[in-house]
Order: structure tokens, then sequence, then C-alpha cells
């Protein structure tokens, strides 16, 4: 038998990685956009569905108020699938899955180039591609810039292997060019530096001294940091233009957290995460904060910060794979802890583990590595690594038909979580859409029960007392709703009353929204219907043709105005509408 050639085993390699990316994430075909995103970011976004016109570009890069998060890059690639496949959505969580096996191929690569051991960089790659931890940033089309940054902080990597190998401008404007790139598409990629700075300790040994306390040349230090203040600089711009999108970004969901309730939950985050890594089970779409945790579960949890950062350290000269391993995986944790939230954030969520997770797989491999030696038992214990990546893969198989559509997404959310509110709000929206009305009800229902006072759920609930013609019930929810003074609740409210025939109490209401928010026109249209209902008219049709002078062309405005003006030409009596 022929040896194959030592050039083609790489090649060999990265086509085994696409091929068990593929194997893992072929379900992903069948799945729809989720209302969860999905839909505003691309369907219902002019930016993407507009294309590259000089505006929307401009648009991108520039205008804030087009996303929560600054991430140009993305949109961008969003509007170059959606005009290669349009509303196709296969297509779309096929782009996910490439740029994941892209990923993973760099990442061979760079580790390969790093350590020279091909076998134990390959097992890493394979464990990131079949993690089921994975999952939601890679079957979820919204995430794509997860997979998007990391193919770019992957080749980041690479070009680093190359530059620390022959300094030159050339390779450093790679990494340069690839980290701006990262940061356009999530701005996690901030991180690269402080990543680049561990692996010069290891593999790449330029500042190790294995005779020096923490096997560490503290001379090497300075220069070594000098080196990457361009790279900070990006940093620096990243974190600027993230607060500059989010600044006034507020989130009205439950997930929002106090700040001591932050504090304790990022102090929980490395044990949870770890566990998620471990034992990856009851995977959620939707973490909830646990209120009030218990002291001994914080103090445990700061113990086991304390301990493992202390092992790292110990074993920091013998086995700098592993010191390097923790604190990669410790470090990239601290930007998506929770510590700011500028929107809907869980207590943890699977994607927020797809950078830190390759800081753990490196170091159990390489330690793995380095204790069974050469000989069958290196053998032996890749083959066991690969048949846990196997493994790990059937069941990221099975997570990704969970992502199918919402009503799946968030029943399976509710069910492996406890006292979810967010998940079982969504939930009720995707049961409402397809009709099954008391099923929401009920949803609603527990999700109030999770969370009282939560707004979402309450306005959802009222919606849906409405719809099935229990107004009375659904007036209450409706006045709950409104205490928080949205002016969407509070035109709720206003619907509420008028199907129930107190058109003056939903007159009064609507024009105190309009009078805080004189350009909302779902309220004046209310406004207008009311007083129509009400026998006034030409107050209604006033209040339309303002509709039409602030937006011009809107259709229902349109349509009622026709409708008033049909009802005066004949004489009719009666409400009009």
């Amino acid at each position: 038998m022929k040896k194959i050639p030592s050039k083609l085993i790489p090649f060999l390699a990265c086509l085994a990685l696409a091929a068990g990316a593929w194997a893992v994430y072929s379900p992903v075909t069948a799945n729809s956009f989720l209302d969860y995103d999905d839909r505003g970011l691309l369907e219902n976004n002019p930016l993407v569905t507009g294309g590259f016109t000089r505006e929307n570009v401009r648009s991108v890069f520039l205008d804030f108020r087009q996303s929560d998060y600054w991430n140009p890059g993305t949109t961008l690639s969003h509007m170059a699938a959606w005009s290669l496949f349009g509303a196709d959505p296969a297509a779309h969580h096929l782009v996910n899955v490439a740029l994941h096996a892209a990923s993973a191929m760099l990442l061979f690569l760079a580790l390969w180039y790093m350590t020279g051991a091909m076998g134990a960089a390959f097992l890493v790659a394979a464990l990131f591609v079949a993690h089921p931890v994975n999952v939601e940033g890679v079957a979820w089309i919204a995430e794509r810039k997860n997979v998007l940054s990391q193919f770019f902080f992957s080749a980041a990597l690479l070009a680093w292997a190359l530059y620390a190998e022959r300094r030159s401008p050339a390779r450093y404007a790679a990494v340069f060019t690839a980290m701006a790139l990262g940061v356009m598409s999530k701005q996690i990629v901030m991180l690269l530096p402080f990543c680049l700075v561990l692996l010069d300790v290891w593999p790449l040994g330029r500042a190790r001294d294995p005779e020096a306390p923490l096997g560490l040349r503290i001379s090497s230090l300075p220069g070594l940091l000098a080196e990457k203040i361009p790279l900070f600089g990006l940093t620096v711009f990243s974190v600027a233009m993230g607060y500059l999108s989010t600044r006034s970004y507020v989130s009205d969901y439950a997930g929002q957290a106090l700040l001591d309730g932050r504090v304790q939950n990022a102090l929980m985050a490395p044990a949870r995460y770890l566990g998620k890594i471990f034992w990856p089970v009851n995977l959620a779409a939707y973490y909830p904060y646990v209120q009030h945790p218990a002291t001994w579960k914080l103090v445990g949890a700061a113990l086991f910060i304390a301990t493992a950062t202390a092992l790292a350290l110990w074993q920091a000269r013998k086995r700098p794979c592993l010191a390097v391993g923790w604190f990669w995986f410790a470090g990239c944790l601290v930007p998506v802890a929770g510590l700011v939230q500028p929107g809907l954030w869980p207590a943890m969520a699977d994607r927020f583990a797809y950078l830190p997770q390759i800081g753990v797989f490196c170091a159990v491999v390489f330690f793995v590595r380095e204790r069974v030696g050469d000989g069958k038992a290196r053998w032996a214990a890749a083959a066991l690594c690969l048949g846990l990546a196997v493994f790990l893969g059937v069941k990221a198989h099975a997570q990704v038909g969970v992502w199918k559509n919402d009503a799946s997404l968030f029943a399976h959310a509710a069910s492996v979580t406890q006292g979810n509110a967010v998940a079982e709000n969504a939930l009720g929206m995707a049961l409402k859409k397809e009709g099954r009305l008391p099923e929401a009800l009920a949803a609603f229902g527990r999700s109030l029960e999770a969370q009282p006072g939560y707004f979402k759920a309450l306005t959802n609930k009222a919606i849906t007392l409405a719809q099935l013609g229990r107004h009375q019930e659904a007036l209450e929810f409706f006045r709950s709703a409104a205490r928080k003074g949205d002016p969407n609740s509070l035109t709720n409210l206003g619907r509420s009353l008028a199907a129930m025939g107190r058109f003056p109490e939903a007159v009064d209401l609507y024009e105190r929204v309009l009078a805080d928010y004189p350009a909302f026109a779902d309220a004046r249209v209310n406004l207008a219907m009311a007083l129509a209902a009400a026998g006034r008219v030409p107050e209604a049709q006033a209040q339309l043709k303002r509709v039409l002078d602030d937006h011009p062309g809107h259709p229902l405005a349109s349509r009622l105005l026709e409708k008033l003006r049909v009802h005066q030409e004949k004489g009719l009596e009666g409400s009009p509408l």
C-alpha cells in the first residue's frame, strides 16, 4: 500500500472537518426563518432586502439606529446572501454551516503550524466542529455574526503563526486586516491581542523560559505587548463603536438584571459554561437568571475560579497548555458574562462559549498528548478523543432539529429550564401565530407565573384574551401593561376599550398617547376608528389625513379614508367602520 504524500494529509484533514460539519448540520436545511431575530434581520430589514445601494452601504457603517450592535460586516454578509438566495432559509443556513466548517479548518491549520502536532490540532478542530454547544451559533441565522467573526479570528491566528515564524509588514498587515474584518462582524474579536499574547507564551514560546517562575521570561513581555499596539487600537475602536451603537438601547425583557445580580451571575459563569462544555445536556435558546442564588453556590463559584487559576499557574512552567487554555477560556468569557447588558441578555448562552471553548479543547487535548507519550497509548488516546467528537456530533445533530421553528425551539427551552419567563412568552407568540390561541394563553400565563409583571407577557396575554373575545379580562392585563407608559400598550388598551363600546375613554387614551408621540401612526389610526365609531366622522377623516401627511401611502389609513368618503357620499347612518 502506497503511503499518502505528506502534503496531502492536511488537505484530507480539512476535508474531513468539512464532511463532519455537514454530517452534524445537514438537518438545518429543513429549518425555517425564526421570528426570534431572523425575520427582523433579514426579511423585514430594508437594508438587507434593498441590496448594495450606496445609501444602504452608508447606513450599514454609519447609522447606529439600524441595529442594536455595530457589526457592518455581518450585515453586508446578509445583504450578499439575500442578493444571491432571496428568501430561501436553507441557503442562509448553509452559509452559516460553511463558515463554521471554514473556521474549523483555519483553526486546525493555525494550531498545527504553531505546535507541529497535526493530530492534536485536528482533534481540537474536530471537537470544535462537533460540539452541541455550538448549535445555537450555527443553526440560528441571526448568529451569522458568531460564525463570521470566528472565521476571521481563526484566519488571524493562522496569519499570526506565519508572522511569528518570520516577521514582516505584509504578514502583520494580514493579521491586522483579519482582526479589522472580525471586529466589524462581532465585537468579541476585540479579544484577539489578548489571545495572541497567550499564544506567544505557548505554543509559540516567544516568552518562554522553562527555568523561570511560571515558565515566563518577563523581560520579553514589553516587546510582545508593544508589537500588538495597532491590534489593541482596534480593540479600543471596537469598544467605542459598541458603546455608540448600544447606549440608547434599553431592554424591557425579563432577562435584564440589577447590578448585584449581574456580578453574581458573572461569578458563576465559568463553572456553568464548563458544565455545558463537559456535559452538554439541557441546552436552551434562553437561560433565565437564578434569582437570589444560595450563598454556598456563590462561595463555591469563587473558590472554583481561585482554585482553577492557582492550578493553572502551578502547572504553567511544566504544562503551559493548561495555563494558556484556562486563561483563554476565562478571559474570553469576561465580555459576555453579563456585567454590561445592552438588551435581552440571558444568564448564559450557548453561543457565548463559541470562542472560549477553544481554550478548553486545547488544554485537554494537549495535556492528554503530553501525558500519554508516544506509541500505542497516544494512538489509543487519539481514537478515544475522536470517538468523543463523533458522540458529540450525534448529540449536536439532534440539537439542530430543536431549531426547526419558533414553537419547537421555545417549547424545548421551557421544558429543560425552570421559571423561564422569556421562553414561555416566546412559545406563546409562536403558538399564537399558528392560531393555537388557548395554548398560547396558557404559555403567557406560565410566563407571568415565572416573572410577575413581565411587560411582554402582560401585553401578549391581553391581546390574546381580546382575540378570544374576553375583553373584560383583557382590559385588566392591558391596564397592567399600560402602567409602564409604553405607547404600544396604551394603544392596545384603547383598542380593548373601543371593542367594548367605551369610545369616549378610548378616544381620550389615544389623544394622551399622541400628545407624547405625535408621529405614532398606529395610535392615530385607532383614534380615527374610535371617532368614526362614535359618529364623529369629520374628526376621523382629519386624523386619517394627518396620518397620510406624515406617512404617505399608509395602506390602512388610505383604506379607512376611502370607506369614510363612500359612507358620506351615500348618506349612510351608523358607523362606517
